[in-house]
């Protein structure tokens, strides 16, 4: 969910100069194209990334607060850096996505609609779909957004718990959340970059 709230970020710092034709503005300002792509795609990144990683110290901060008051045990700590890097990596990739699609696309409503039905309906089907191919079964644990799912650490339940059923299903993916990452991260700089070599010999509108 807080992806579906960071990712406009990124689609909008690019598709705004197409919607209003300021992409030539921004292009005799600025002497390089790579320049002004690059800050489009990595301001929103990285505020995506701090707003997510600000609002979970916060929560854990005031979780914390209120075991101590009711003399409860506190979390372990440490155990909790590896949810909270891998939160932050996950949610730092979205815009960049955004952006790198807006960029190839040059459509915002193209862009929404594919982040928002895609990772949730669609990747999950087309994986379905592939694995009824000889020799491709269990290709949809490793598909782009099932493995950004794996990836996140703080959504695994490996204790057998009554609630590991629901998480697994939620995941939809049981790769290892590195290579989970790996995958995500990859495709991520695959989409970056193709977006930006679009951007950059593309004509302005």
């Amino acid at each position: 969910m807080a992806a579906f709230l960071l990712f406009p970020l990124g689609m909008s710092a690019i598709g705004v100069e197409y919607s209003h034709r300021m992409a030539r503005t921004t292009f005799l300002t600025l002497s390089s194209r790579r320049t002004a792509y690059v800050a489009k795609v990595v301001v929103p990144s990285v505020v995506a990334a701090a707003t997510t990683l600000g609002a979970a110290l916060l929560g854990l901060v005031t979780g914390c607060v209120v075991l101590a008051l009711r003399g409860d045990a506190l979390p372990d700590l440490a155990g909790l850096a590896m949810p909270l890097l891998s939160l932050t990596v996950v949610m730092l990739c979205w815009p960049t996505l955004a952006a790198g699609l807006t960029a190839l696309t040059r459509r915002r409503g193209a862009v929404l609609a594919f982040l928002l039905l895609w990772p949730v309906i669609v990747e999950r089907l087309a994986g379905l779909a592939l694995e009824q191919v000889p020799g491709l079964n269990g290709v949809r644990n490793y598909l782009p957004f099932a493995a950004a799912r794996a990836a996140l650490h703080n959504l695994r339940d490996e204790s057998g718990g009554p609630d590991a059923g629901f998480d697994q299903a939620l995941l939809g993916s049981n790769a290892h959340p590195a290579i989970g990452m790996t995958i995500f991260c990859l495709f991520t700089v695959l989409v970056a970059v193709g977006g930006g070599l679009a951007y950059i010999h593309r004509d302005a509108p």
